[in-house]
Formats: structure tokens, sequence, C-alpha cells
């Protein structure tokens, strides 16, 4: 089962300002509850290099990232260098347990939060970089100094960077990016049981004189753009057209009906677009998954619904139904017997109050209880799952 509190125990009880849906873009260093932190540290993955060898899911050279043998990764952290390991939440299942309630503190969604760890078996030295995403960084075993400062010129970064990997560079305005750390960088140095917290896109870099280990809580939910571009391919992908593979596009010959291809794509979108509502778009981080889907109920006849009265009446064979609608509920109802086929509970959510949506997920069930409704197969490329019956 999650646990309760993860937040305020990972945090040592400051955890003021991590539960909204802006965090602060400053640096900061947490003392993690002694006794929490003391049952952490004891598992066996963090006393037994062993342990984490076998149980990662990836070994990574760091910072360049090259996937490991966990041999090579084993010879390599033998002679000191620093090995990322991923994957740890999947294979131990308190690490997992940490995650869920952790992202039930943060109200975000399981899958936005995982464990990345990195060890290393002496001395070593990672130069200036940022990530792309928020991260609690847990000291489990040595000391690690840390230097940070803001990011000024790169803002909300979807990729990470590590200027020790060469080149030059420009943001999206042009402008260069710095090879050295800014000037107001402050230092720290993290002790077992310390927890970093580096905002995104923050100048890092740090420094060990010792073997350590250090698990970071990584938040990584979804931008507004993936949730956009999520709902337009999940709406283009209902259409069989718009599934087909793109083949032969190297060959010049085929370009011109490519692009006449791709601009009926375009157009589609474009309507699409126009139908999407927030409710929809938001829906994976809002509720997590995607919306169930409802339509009228096969064989229903003379069915009515009267806006003035809330009045929906129907018949099913020989027998004759009706149910009340509240006054909050009408416009979306109305949407819901005019539907000549399945619909999105998200869409129905957009026709009420932000305050109203958990009432109307409970009056969408009345009808389907009252027999109005039924559940819908929710297309996903091509093939649904037929709800089970009663």
């Amino acid at each position: 089962m999650p646990h309760a509190g993860v937040l305020t125990y990972l945090l040592g009880g400051e955890d003021v300002g991590f539960r909204g849906s802006k965090w602060s873009n400053d640096p900061a260093v947490f003392r993690s509850n002694p006794k929490w932190f003391q049952r952490l540290s004891s598992l066996d993955v963090f006393r037994d290099p062993e342990q984490w060898f076998d149980r990662a899911c990836m070994l990574r050279s760091f910072p360049k990232g090259d996937a490991l043998a966990r041999s090579e990764a084993r010879s390599r952290y033998l002679d000191g260098e620093s090995i990322y390991i991923s994957g740890l939440d999947r294979t131990i299942k308190p690490l997992w347990d940490l995650c869920d309630g952790l992202a039930a503190d943060l109200g975000l969604n399981p899958p936005d939060v995982t464990v990345e760890a990195w060890a290393a078996g002496g001395a070593t030295r990672v130069g200036m970089h940022f990530d792309l995403d928020y991260n609690f960084n847990l000291q489990v075993i040595g000391r690690k100094q840390w230097k940070m400062a803001p990011n000024d010129v790169v803002t909300n970064p979807i990729k990470s960077h590590h200027t020790a990997l060469g080149g030059t560079f420009v943001n999206d305005v042009g402008c260069k990016l710095p090879s050295e750390m800014p000037e107001d960088a402050q230092t720290c140095i993290a002790e077992p049981g310390n927890v970093v917290y580096v905002p995104r896109g923050t100048w890092h870099a740090t420094c060990t004189t010792e073997a350590t280990f250090a698990m970071a809580f990584v938040i990584k939910p979804l931008t507004l753009a993936d949730h956009m571009a999520r709902a337009l391919n999940d709406r283009l992908h209902a259409d069989a057209r718009w599934r087909e593979r793109v083949l032969g596009a190297r060959q010049l010959a085929q370009h011109p009906q490519l692009r006449a291809t791709a601009r009926d794509v375009i157009a589609a979108s474009r309507d699409i677009l126009a139908d999407i509502g927030p409710s929809e778009m938001l829906y994976p981080s809002l509720w997590g998954g995607r919306p169930p889907c409802f339509k009228r109920r096969d064989g229903i006849v003379s069915f009515r619904f009267d806006m003035s009265s809330g009045m929906l009446t129907w018949q099913l064979g020989d027998k004759r139904s009706e149910f009340r609608v509240p006054l909050w509920a009408r416009s979306a109802v109305e949407f819901m017997v005019n539907a000549d086929r399945g619909w999105s509970v998200a869409v129905a959510q957009d026709l009420v109050r932000g305050y109203e949506v958990s009432f109307l997920i409970v009056l969408v069930w009345r009808l389907v209880e009252a027999g109005f409704l039924e559940e819908a197969p929710a297309a996903l490329g091509g093939v649904a799952r037929v709800p089970d019956k009663p």
C-alpha cells in the first residue's frame, strides 16, 4: 500500500510549497525524518551493491548515458566511476510504494514519480548541467558537494543538457548557453539523510571524495503540449486512415502523394482541435488513464428530455422509465440524450462547473443503473474492450 505522508517524512516536515500547481525555482536542502531515513537506508539494495546491480532495470554511464552490461557497470563502479541506475522502483516494492505515496501527496498520478539513483565506488566529479525534471535527491551513503545556480537562459526544458559533453548551444531565441557555472552559484554539502531539492532546469554540478549512493525521487508529469498532443493523437487514431504507416518516404516519386495525405491529416487535425475541450486534454493528469465512454442503451426508443423540468423519459421494451435531472446537470444530460454515438465522459465534464464534475460522474452511473446509459467500447488504435455486463 502507498505510504501516507511520504512528502512530510522525506522533507522532515517541511513540505510547504509542493502541494500546488506552481513549485519554487529556488534549490533547497532539507533533512529527512531520522527514523524514516534509518528504515529506508537499511534496505538491502542500499547496503549491498550487488543488490542494485541485480535489481536495476537499466545501468548507464554518467553523464554520457551509455547502456552498460552488469559486468561492465560493476567493473566501472569498483574503479570509482559514477553509475546511473534506473528502474529500482519497479523491482523493489518498498520504493514502488514510496513513489505512489509521494505522488498522492503531490496530487500527481503514480507514473509521474519514479526513482533514479547514482552510485560511485570512489571520488567523482559531475560537471555543470541541468535536468528536464524536478527531483528530490536523497543522499543515502557518503557525502556529496553540490553547486547550484538559477537558469535564466532556458525556461521549462524538456531535455537535459551537460556542458561537459562539448559543443556550442543556444536557447530558443538564440542566446548562448553558458559553459561555466554562474557566479551566483550556491554551494552545499549533502550528508546521509539530507534531501537536495533541484528545480527543473537548475544548473548544478557535484563532486565527492568517497564512495557514495544517492537516490532521487524524480517528478516528471506531462507538459501541456504533451497533453494536447496525446488528445489529438487519440482522436486521429480513431480514424483508420490516419493509422497508416508512412512507407517509401525516401523515394522521391512518393512525395506528392504523401504531401497530399499530410494536408488531409492537417485539415482533420484542425477540425479535431476545434472540438477538443480542456477536460479531454487534461484528463490523464486530472483523473488518471483515459476517460470512459458511454452511449444510449441499445433498444431504447421514445426518449425525450425536457430542459425546463429536467424530466428524462424513455422506453425499453415494454418498460417506460423516467429520471429527474438536477438543474446543474441539464446541459450535460441534453448532450448525452442527443448524442448519436458513444461519447467520452470528459466531453460531458466541460458542460458543468468544476466543482460539479464529481457529482456528474455519480449522475452518469445512476443513469447507467436506471437503464438509460451503458458503457461503450473506447477504441484505441482500432481495438476496444467491450465492458463486462453486470
